[in-house]
């Protein structure tokens, strides 16, 4: 094989790795700013494979050292920017108006290890962002009636880890009904949801290990999950009728073991038609795990 072959080959390897990473969401940095910081690292590189141009394994590491450099320092601007400066109050709060009966909560986040609970106070929603780059708003609709209240990243670096990130918890009030829209770059953490109101869960995942509690307190619950490489476990009550449909790539799921009935791509529970309270959960996913227990 030529020696420049090997050399194309490696940075194609690395370019590839690079873009699938950012297509799963797993990554959030830029690789223009790292190459800002580090250009002078590329013309030692190109120097030494100069220097050593007939020694083809010399050559080789010099480059296969050069993108780890860079992989490396990507990794240290995403630790170092998660750092919380000194006069950064990560606690968020907000009282609950006595007109308001609906509200969306809106995540925008990613390398995150998150936990969705209930309120034990009269507020809306109590929380804690470990991230100063998180903007938070609320919005007041329908003559106060629905709150919309969103937690979006300014800029998205790195991530490579969903549990490496930073902390965010979320407490909810049980007072009112919920909608939840989360679009999670990389994720680690429960929502439990148990003791909660929710009509509607959207959630698009790109990778991470996720625990999905729901209860029964709606009439009707409507699932819609969009994952990566994600495992996921979901929990339901035995008095809730569910139905699931699992769609994408390389998957394994517990859904067959249920002995429910098979209709029309659904996995449907035997008491379904019956219960007073149901939830349909759509599953998309390209790689990963997806349980489902009855409890």
């Amino acid at each position: 094989m030529k020696r420049n072959n090997i050399i194309f080959g490696v940075i194609l390897v690395f370019f590839g790795l690079f873009l699938l990473l950012n297509n799963l969401d797993l990554i959030r940095w830029s690789i223009i700013e790292v190459a800002f910081d580090l250009w002078p690292l590329i013309l030692i590189a190109v120097g030494a494979s100069i220097v050593f141009n007939d020694k083809k394994t010399v050559k080789t590491l010099v480059w296969i050292g050069f993108f780890a450099i860079i992989i490396a320092y990507g990794f240290y601007l995403q630790y170092s920017n998660y750092q919380l400066p000194a006069n950064t109050n990560p606690d968020v709060s907000y009282e609950l108006e006595n007109n308001v009966k609906t509200a969306l909560l809106e995540l925008d986040l990613t390398g995150v290890d998150l936990k969705i609970n209930t309120s034990s106070n009269t507020a809306l929603l109590d929380g804690y962002i470990g991230n100063p780059n998180v903007d938070k708003k609320i919005n007041y609709l329908h003559g106060g009636e629905r709150a919309e209240i969103a937690f979006r990243e300014k800029t998205r670096r790195i991530n490579l880890t969903g549990n490496k990130g930073y902390t965010s918890n979320f407490y909810l009030s049980d007072k009112i009904t919920w909608d939840i829209d989360g679009d999670i770059g990389a994720v680690s953490g429960d929502m439990d949801l148990r003791s909660l109101k929710v009509n509607n869960i959207n959630l698009d995942f790109g990778a991470g290990d996720i625990n999905l509690l729901l209860g029964n307190s709606a009439d009707f619950l409507n699932v819609d999950i969009d994952a990566g490489a994600t495992d996921i476990n979901v929990v339901v009550p035995k008095d809730l009728g569910v139905r699931v449909k699992l769609d994408g790539g390389l998957k394994h799921s517990n859904l067959k073991s249920l002995n429910w009935n098979l209709v029309n791509g659904w996995y449907v529970s035997p008491n379904y038609e019956a219960s007073s309270s149901k939830a349909s959960i759509d599953v998309d996913m390209g790689v990963g795990n997806f349980d489902l227990k009855v409890e």
